[in-house]
């Protein structure tokens, strides 16, 4: 075989190789969760009698899907500079307030709660980025909110 051909066929290997390895890595294909919602309220229409309608079904499982309305506290997650508690407040399933009282973190790092609270508001859980110059303030912080958010279920 010619030294063109192995080369053409060994790029195009590598190249099918990371083309699987990142649809493996990104879960492109997996099946979300609107479309486990979708499937849960079309298997519950289904199974229902004539009497209920398929937008009646659709409605409770959304109100099940709502969450919880009510308040948490998490442990105490002692850090490198300090340690932090969160009380979080959820309304119809969305974080509506996290006081951080008892917290406390020292040469200024305290005034990274604030933010911290901001962003995990937003975010309405973990999912945000660190706080450049509080990385141990900011892990320390999610470790306590997702005490307080499994404490909510």
């Amino acid at each position: 075989m010619p030294r063109k051909t192995r080369v053409a066929l060994a790029n195009s290997a590598i190249a099918v190789v990371a083309l699987a390895g990142a649809v493996g890595l990104t879960n492109h294909f997996a099946p979300s969760a609107t479309a486990a919602t979708t499937a849960t309220s079309s298997t519950a229409a289904a199974t229902t009698s004539n009497n209920v309608t398929a937008a009646t079904v659709a409605k409770a499982t959304t109100v099940k899907a709502a969450g919880k309305t009510g308040s948490a506290t998490s442990v105490v997650v002692p850090y490198r500079f300090g340690q932090v508690q969160v009380s979080v407040t959820k309304t119809k399933g969305k974080i509506t307030a996290i006081s951080y009282g008892s917290s406390s973190a020292t040469n200024g790092r305290e005034a990274a709660f604030p933010y911290l609270v901001k962003y995990a508001i937003s975010a309405q859980g973990t999912n945000f980025s660190n706080l450049s110059g509080a990385t141990f303030t900011t892990d320390a912080f999610k470790q306590a909110l997702s005490s307080a958010l499994t404490k909510l279920g």
